[in-house]
């Protein structure tokens, strides 16, 4: 499947707050497909584009620690669409089950169109290549290149991902 880094997609994250100092390179990004968009933090009116531009789902990456994850549940629900939370904050804190539950969330065509977001799109990036290449036969370089094209920076996320997957592999 051909990924498209759109930067103006279906929905422009200009209000992205980043897990650190934002730069060039971790400023709201997006990667897009007719019905699946990753990327960082939505805003109050980026769900109400979501709900307007017909997704069904919004997946939460970010920790009960990073914010109001009640509101963004109402939020997604009153906009009429299904909220769902995989929290985690570090590569430290990453377990097979966040894995699992993310690649079973991508790979639900009913869920779809589904954005999945963390604050920046950095943690967003690991369970995403651990989908492109269990799910979708990609190629684990070019995984991770398209993860770090969203907005994965961290190499300990990497690493996560690559064991992950190197266990999963058949």
């Amino acid at each position: 499947m051909h990924f498209v880094l759109a930067l103006s997609a279906v929905i422009l994250l200009v209000a992205c707050t980043t897990e650190e100092a934002p730069s060039a390179e971790t400023e709201s990004q997006e990667i897009s497909e007719s019905d699946l968009s990753v990327g960082g933090q939505p805003s109050d009116g980026d769900i109400a584009a979501l709900a307007a531009a017909g997704y069904r789902t919004v997946v939460n990456l970010r920790s009960f620690e990073e914010g109001d994850l009640d509101a963004e549940r109402a939020s997604v629900r009153q906009a009429g669409m299904t909220y769902v939370a995989i929290p985690f904050r570090s590569a430290k804190l990453l377990q097979d089950a966040h894995f699992d539950l993310g690649r079973q969330w991508l790979r639900d065509d009913t869920a779809r169109p589904l954005y999945m977001h963390c604050a920046s799109g950095n943690r967003v990036g690991a369970l995403y290549i651990a989908f492109r290449v269990l799910d979708e036969g990609a190629d684990f370089d070019q995984a991770v290149a398209e993860a770090r094209s969203m907005g994965l920076r961290s190499d300990e996320l990497v690493v996560r991902a690559k064991d992950y997957v190197s266990r999963h592999q058949r």
